[in-house]
């Protein structure tokens, strides 16, 4: 797979985005620990840098499979997937439910397309909900659904497009990329992605890769 020079710079644009304010929390938390104050503030300031450093580390993992070459290695699994991205996202937003089966002979890159699946649709809930996930393989096909509900829940019709690899129109930033680079993951690998809103409140994305 091939990114051209702006895809990289939006998708590092995203990483950078995520990560400062974990890592921002860190330097304060530090700054606070080497100012003279009582023990309370002390162990504000280290629960502070503790909590940052395990929200910065959980992200670098996250992104490190989502984006990165580790996320196609066999071992990558959506067990791995959905073990990562639980980690990650905010479980005061997010109501974060898996149905995996315990094994399954994956696509080598399964893993990865369906990570990014779940970091497509946790933007489609800009008040927070919840998050269902499914996967099944059978005879060489792989398929998985994230559904999503909670109230505004949805994606806009760029983001349909984006999904489809249509740029047509649509100024690519390091907001939207997202769904574009799931789109050209599942381009890699022969896979069809298939977004819906069958009600109000419900949005889901379903993928179905080749034989």
């Amino acid at each position: 797979m091939t990114f051209d020079l702006q895809i990289l710079e939006l998708v590092c644009s995203r990483l950078c985005h995520d990560l400062i304010s974990p890592v921002g929390a860190v330097g304060n938390g530090l700054e606070l620990m080497a100012e003279e104050g009582d023990d309370e503030l002390l162990e504000d300031a280290r629960r502070l840098v503790e909590s940052s450093t395990q929200r910065a580390s959980s992200l670098l993992q996250m992104y490190r499979c989502a984006y990165g070459n580790a996320g196609n290695q066999a071992s990558f699994g959506p067990g791995e997937a959905v073990k990562l991205a639980r980690e990650a996202l905010d479980p005061s937003r997010v109501d974060f439910r898996a149905d995996l089966p315990a094994v399954g002979d994956w696509p080598r890159g399964f893993g990865k397309l369906l990570l990014n699946g779940i970091l497509t649709t946790v933007e489609w809930l800009p008040r927070g909900g919840v998050l269902s996930l499914s996967a099944s393989e059978s005879e060489g096909k792989a398929v998985f659904g994230v559904t999503v509900e909670g109230q505004q829940a949805g994606y806009s019709p760029d983001v349909a497009k984006l999904l489809a690899l249509d740029r047509g129109g649509i100024d690519l930033t390091a907001h939207n990329i997202q769904p574009y680079l799931t789109g050209l993951i599942a381009q890699h690998h022969k896979a069809r992605l298939d977004p819906s809103q069958p009600s109000a409140g419900i949005a889901i994305l379903r993928c179905q890769t080749a034989a």
